[in-house]
């Protein structure tokens, strides 16, 4: 059985927004987030799975279209929950890791979108494919 390590980096986003479909919350109002990213993949042969700045790197590069927005514009959305920024950061993130994922096996894993307060919400990748869950998923802890 060979060895996954994990990487994870955190950031915050400062957003506007409006969620049509919740009455308490279908007025402007803001939300700063703080977002987590967990990468898993192999040792290459530096030991490393992902420069940390690298991965920090990608992170600021995908939030640089939503932070400091009014998310139901820059989303398309009159939903835009953090589920839905979870989402969005995925998709960019994906993109941005490509390259690492042919070198190191690097997969993201986690995307997780919390408030101050500790309200999180989150995406996890599921590499097993449709129907399969396991139970020894990654976590990310701030």
């Amino acid at each position: 059985m060979s060895e996954v390590y994990g990487v994870c980096v955190r950031d915050w986003l400062s957003v506007a927004l409006r969620i049509v479909s919740l009455p308490d919350f279908n007025r402007v109002h803001g939300h700063d987030y703080v977002v987590f990213v967990c990468v898993e993949g192999r040792l290459g042969i530096d030991n490393i799975v992902v420069n940390h700045e690298d991965l920090a790197r990608y992170l600021k590069a995908c939030k640089s279209g939503i932070d400091y927005t009014y998310l139901n514009e820059s989303l398309g959305t009159n939903n835009p929950t953090a589920e839905a920024v979870a989402s969005a950061l995925k998709k960019c993130l994906e993109l941005k890791l490509s390259e690492a994922r042919r070198e190191y096996g690097v997969r993201l894993v986690l995307i997780v979108v919390c408030t101050p307060r500790g309200q999180c919400s989150y995406v996890r990748t599921d590499h097993k494919g449709p129907g399969n869950r396991s139970d020894n998923s990654s976590h990310c802890s701030g």
